[in-house]
């Protein structure tokens, strides 16, 4: 595992924690970056998703719309090994790759299709910080 895996996986068992309910019940799915407001420095590598209520299936399809654009089918791979919390996970690439560049009103919606409990909407809305 590299040293970029290493961290993601942490990271992602770490919102996987704060955004469990006070009961712990299940938050539903993990994603990285995370839905809402995120720094555009955190734009780096793969878009990541997982889920054990919305576990991806072999039918599954991603699709990403940057801004007011249409959405596009995106190539996606099923992760390895003990990636994650749920090892369900899966990785892919918005149209065009990361771009560093995306600030303010930049969002990017992405619906995942069939997966074990319906289709999943979320949208990452990337902010410059000062």
């Amino acid at each position: 595992m590299s040293h970029l895996s290493a961290h993601r996986t942490i990271l992602l068992a770490a919102i996987a924690a704060l955004a469990a309910c006070g009961d712990g019940s299940d938050p539903g799915f993990v994603a990285y970056p995370p839905p809402g407001f995120v720094p555009t420095a955190a734009a780096l590598g793969d878009f990541s998703f997982e889920s054990q209520q919305f576990a991806p299936t072999q039918e599954s399809r991603v699709l990403v719309a940057i801004g007011d654009g249409e959405p596009v089918v995106v190539e996606h791979r099923f992760l390895q090994g003990n990636y994650g919390h749920y090892g369900t996970a899966i990785a892919f690439a918005p149209p065009g790759g990361v771009n560093a560049a995306w600030s303010g009103d930049t969002r990017v919606r992405v619906r995942i299709t069939a997966t074990r409990g319906g289709d999943v909407d979320y949208t990452v809305a990337f902010t410059s910080c000062p």
